[in-house]
């Protein structure tokens, strides 16, 4: 069975102008496209005839093997399962996507991207690939402790990490789920940003429709000349940069959403900036165990919007 791509758009996630988010671009440019609000889900497809027990592999004629799993751009493949067009984060193989770059990715040198990586034994190894790609941006897992500056300005003074992510809405969006990716973006400058990068992927065992969902979390501080909530801001521009983005209203100062099609997979990408604090949110997922083909990009948009809208709720509350 394939296994939708786990990268993911953006760490970032698989997607365009994938890539990490090192650097500020002089020129913003990130991915944004309306989604729809939560609960919009979507249909799922009964496993093929023949298919065995849970996790097991169709009879009948031989399920044909995984197609091969793209490398997501600038992603180097860590194996594993990960959507295609996941956005360029290491990590596991994604399908490249468009320009080379992983779904919700911000182009170097202030690129976080942020598309789903693929790859499923069956139909979970190819999403998990994607979702890989897209959230391979980090090094060694350290817990951050998020708080506001001050009233005034709402700056925060670091970024969250993995752990605020809202758990009873992935447990809806990506069945079984595993921790695929867990770790602090390294190769920032200390003391100028600081970031997480986190992905979650239906397992190549597990008898569920193979999805991936990929986060990816920055906070930027005040520099000289250019103000953290300004670089943020330009990051949120430069991610969306290239996916036909659309604003989206009632979420954080300012939100971006789009989608992205990567090796046939199509991402749907939500990127907010909350002051000084960037967010990406990306979700994608298989029809069917096959994982040959994605929903549609409205419904994974539609996915990506409630997950990135309850991420918001999580910070904003400081429930982490």
């Amino acid at each position: 069975m394939t296994r939708p791509p786990s990268g993911g758009p953006g760490a970032g996630p698989p997607g365009p102008g994938g890539g990490r988010p090192d650097e500020q671009p002089e020129q913003p440019h990130e991915n944004g496209a309306p989604g729809s609000g939560q609960g919009h889900g979507y249909t799922h497809v009964a496993p093929p005839s023949g298919w065995s027990a849970p996790g097991a592999a169709p009879e009948g004629p031989t399920a044909a093997a995984p197609p091969p799993q793209p490398a997501a751009p600038g992603f180097a493949a860590q194996g594993g399962y990960a959507p295609p067009g996941a956005p360029g984060a290491p990590g596991a193989g994604v399908p490249p996507g468009p320009s080379g770059l992983q779904p919700g990715a911000a182009p170097e040198p202030e690129p976080i991207s942020s598309a789903p990586a693929q790859s499923r034994g069956c139909a979970t190894a190819a999403v998990a690939a994607v979702a890989a790609v897209v959230l391979a941006l980090v090094g060694a897992g350290v817990w951050a402790v998020f708080a506001i500056s001050s009233a005034a300005t709402g700056a925060y003074e670091s970024a969250p990490d993995c752990s605020v992510a809202p758990d009873d809405v992935l447990d809806g969006m990506v069945p079984a789920r595993e921790t695929e990716l867990n770790q602090r973006i390294e190769g920032f400058e200390e003391g100028v940003r600081e970031g997480y990068e986190c992905r979650w992927a239906t397992p190549e065992t597990a008898s569920e429709v193979p999805a991936a969902a990929r986060m990816v979390l920055v906070r930027y501080a005040d520099r000289t000349g250019t103000t953290g909530a300004e670089a943020a801001s330009r990051a949120l521009e430069a991610a969306a940069h290239g996916g036909s983005p659309r604003n989206l209203s009632g979420i954080g100062d300012e939100a971006r959403t789009w989608t992205e099609n990567l090796q046939g997979f199509d991402w749907g990408c939500v990127a907010v900036r909350m002051s000084n604090l960037y967010t990406m949110s990306c979700y994608t997922s298989a029809v069917d165990y096959r994982a040959d083909e994605s929903v549609p990009g409205d419904v994974a948009l539609a996915h990506a919007e409630s997950l990135s809208r309850a991420l918001v709720a999580e910070i904003e509350q400081g429930n982490y």
